[in-house]
């Protein structure tokens, strides 16, 4: 009699039948077992760098790097990540290197050929806009590198750390890093919050960047390249443009020793007033801000033949006998000094209020340098002939000085010159109207919390941030050789990145700037052409929207 089988084996012999007949499906194979893909292997001294794309699914991967193709006696590491090194190989050797997640299949085979030389000096960095706040890096790829790592900043000398190839000893309150795989040749850098006022999208200093790769122990680093992050939306049409320029056309009294001992002209007021006639109406601006153009008898009113040679195109904002520095001298001021000025294209823009006041008086009672004098400013509300829109402008010239307390009075004062035309607009029913501050603020990135950086912080944007600029990045004062030639270089100084600005157009509640233009009207041979150069500096003009 046949042996009878229990339940459980019987249930068991009938699911092997099952499968052995194929009438179930067979479980799916993991999605662990595919071979991990795009694997990169980058040279070092004495080892190798391995980066493969994630497996679905995969926990743990295994890599192994080997002399034999056929991978006898592999070197053998595991990892959670997608990226490891293999150290302790041998130098100047080909090793075969492949990847496998869990006990899946093995990637192609890729060979790779230790060295010992660095990662080489790389040139063809470029830095361009890549959105609000943002710059894209691109370079050439690094063969011989193990690790990469960018230094930015907004000042060119922060980011080059003094000869040394490697990053230590660069300071840490003055640039941000970032490590990216050495693999790439591009990242997109997002200036720091903290920042943003300096070198953002609507400041004005530019992003600083230097390349920084190892391969092992050994170092290397990039050329420092710069560029500006993107210039903020506009909104409206190019018809709402209003021209604003602003210039410090040197005064008549600061200039009137300039010789050269006949080997230049001199530099006189009555030697260089044509040029500055003629640069103004080069730039061919509506609004046109002017410092230095002083308004007193002593000075032989360089103002008022100023105005009087543009009359017929531009009208003096604040009446002509308003202007003279009459005003009693602060017993804290060396005295009053009425010299920074608003010109109007009567053609495009009216005058419905204008007035000059004095810097010092609203300036909060800050310490002040009583060697220093209180420059009054010029404001006016305007309107566009064009649109209808109203707008204000301001001209302003702050003091010149490194001193604490003067660093303290320019702040100061470009506080209460913007919080009393401010409260100007909102006095009349404007608040939330364009207003354009011009000027020769003395101040550049060397005080990373100046004045300039206040505006933006106040929301005001850089006119340098514009869709067009032109010779944004040169300086707006051509003193660099001044000691030499008063400021009136034969040609502009090349600099190795940027020039100096303290020449400023800033600009709240704007829609935006379609075109912005360091004035330098150059001869072919690369000169400064006489007939528009009428001043130490740079005239400085923008198309701004005003709606």
């Amino acid at each position: 009699m046949p042996r009878r089988r229990s339940l459980p084996a019987l249930v068991a012999a009938f699911l092997a039948a099952v499968l052995t007949l194929g009438l179930l499906p067979a479980a799916p194979a993991s999605a662990a077992t595919a071979a991990p893909t795009k694997v990169v292997a980058v040279p070092g001294v004495t080892q190798v760098t391995v980066e493969w794309h994630k497996v679905s699914g995969a926990s743990k991967y295994q890599v192994q790097v080997s002399t034999s193709k056929s991978f006898k006696k592999p070197k053998k590491v595991s990892t959670t990540s997608t990226r490891t090194t293999v150290k302790s190989l041998k130098v100047r050797t080909v090793y075969w290197v492949r990847v496998r997640a869990g006990s899946g299949s093995w990637s192609t085979k890729t060979s790779v050929t230790t060295t010992t030389r660095s990662p080489r000096y790389k040139e063809g960095v470029k830095v361009v806009g890549a959105g609000t706040d943002k710059v894209k890096l691109t370079w050439p790829r690094y063969a011989q590198a193990t690790s990469l790592k960018i230094v930015a900043s907004w000042d060119n000398s922060y980011v080059y750390n003094g000869g040394k190839a490697g990053t230590s000893g660069i300071s840490a309150s003055r640039t941000w890093t970032t490590s990216v795989p050495v693999t790439r040749t591009s990242a997109v850098l997002t200036v720091p919050a903290k920042w943003r006022a300096l070198m953002g999208s609507r400041g004005t200093a530019p992003v600083f960047v230097r390349l920084y790769a190892k391969n092992g122990s050994v170092s290397a680093q990039s050329v420092t390249a710069f560029g500006y992050p993107s210039a903020p939306a506009r909104t409206g049409h190019a018809s709402d443009d209003v021209r604003f320029a602003t210039w410090n056309v040197e005064s008549s009294t600061a200039s009137a020793g300039f010789t050269y001992g006949g080997a230049r002209p001199d530099r006189t007021w009555d030697d260089r007033k044509a040029a500055v006639v003629a640069g103004i109406r080069y730039a061919d601006a509506d609004v046109v801000a002017v410092q230095e153009a002083a308004a007193s008898k002593a000075s032989g009113y360089q103002y008022q033949e100023l105005a009087r040679k543009l009359s017929g195109t531009y009208a003096s904002a604040v009446p002509i006998p308003t202007v003279e520095a009459k005003a009693t001298a602060s017993s804290r001021t060396a005295g009053a000094s009425k010299s920074d000025h608003l010109l109007v294209r009567t053609s495009a823009v009216k005058i419905l209020d204008s007035g000059v006041h004095s810097t010092y008086t609203v300036s909060g009672g800050v310490k002040w340098d009583s060697s220093k004098f209180d420059r009054w400013f010029t404001w006016a509300l305007l309107q566009s002939k064009t649109t209808g829109a109203k707008f204000y402008a301001v001209s302003t010239h702050l003091e010149q000085g490194t001193s604490s307390t003067v660093q303290g009075m320019r702040k100061a004062a470009m506080k209460g010159v913007r919080g009393y035309v401010e409260s100007k607009a909102k006095a009349a029913g404007l608040a939330g109207v364009p207003i354009v501050v011009m000027g020769d603020l003395n101040s550049d990135t060397r005080w990373v919390n100046g004045p300039q950086v206040d505006m933006v912080k106040a929301g005001y944007t850089s006119a340098t941030n514009a869709a067009h600029t032109v010779r944004r990045w040169d300086t707006t004062s051509n003193h660099h050789t001044g000691s030499a030639d008063d400021g009136y270089p034969t040609k502009p100084y090349r600099y190795a990145y940027t020039g100096t600005r303290i020449d400023y157009v800033l600009v709240k509640n704007g829609s935006g700037v379609d075109r912005f233009v360091n004035q330098m009207v150059l001869t072919s041979s690369g000169k400064f052409d006489e007939r528009y150069r009428g001043s130490d500096h740079n005239l400085q003009w923008a198309d701004v929207r005003i709606r």
